[in-house]
């Protein structure tokens, strides 16, 4: 069994990162803040974003942890994404505790992108098109396609279905693997 770390980080924290515009005519969204609890005490998750949108970055020196977040403001922001820095992501699994899409980047056979939604135990194929479909990137460290899998240096990323947030969930936990071990 893991000790399960607790750290509290706000968005408020990633705001000094933000970039600043003097004499800008609205003032900035407030930082909407999160709670995250990590199984490892290594790993890192860092917050980047305001009330429209936020990105949540992982980094797991082992490549297998998980991060439950729970949000403090009302709503989620419109748009939610996940950069992994790993250098495989053999299965991820996002869950809202009712639901849970589960994909996987095939480190053999070209790298193929697979995706299944979880509902009531039962599990579905997602295609593209599909409410639940979401592209997983495998990028470099400037943000074009990586070439191959596994990656030197990079970091997955991948955007949160709208339909996982739609119920307004409080609290999202994500799992992740970078290779599956022997």
């Amino acid at each position: 069994m893991f000790a399960v770390a607790r750290i509290k980080m706000t968005a408020a924290v990633m705001a000094l990162c933000a970039p600043l515009f003097v004499g800008a005519a609205e003032p900035a969204d407030p930082p909407v803040p999160y709670e995250i609890d990590l199984k490892k005490p290594q790993d890192r998750v860092t917050v980047k974003g305001d009330a429209k949108s936020v990105e949540f970055a992982a980094t797991c020196p082992s490549g297998i942890g998980q991060a439950v977040i729970r949000r403090k403001a009302d709503t989620w922001p419109k748009e939610v994404s996940l950069r992994l820095n790993l250098r495989g992501l053999e299965q991820i699994s996002i869950s809202n505790g009712r639901e849970t899409l589960k994909g996987e980047v095939l480190s053999h056979s070209g790298n193929r992108r697979l995706l299944a939604v979880i509902v009531d135990g039962k599990a579905t194929k997602v295609e593209q098109g599909s409410p639940w479909f979401t592209e997983i990137k495998a990028l470099t460290p400037d943000g074009k396609p990586a070439a191959k899998i596994p990656l030197k240096s990079g970091y997955f990323q991948l955007t949160v279905p709208k339909v996982l947030l739609q119920k307004n969930p409080p609290v999202l936990t994500i799992r992740w693997i970078d290779f599956y071990r022997t």
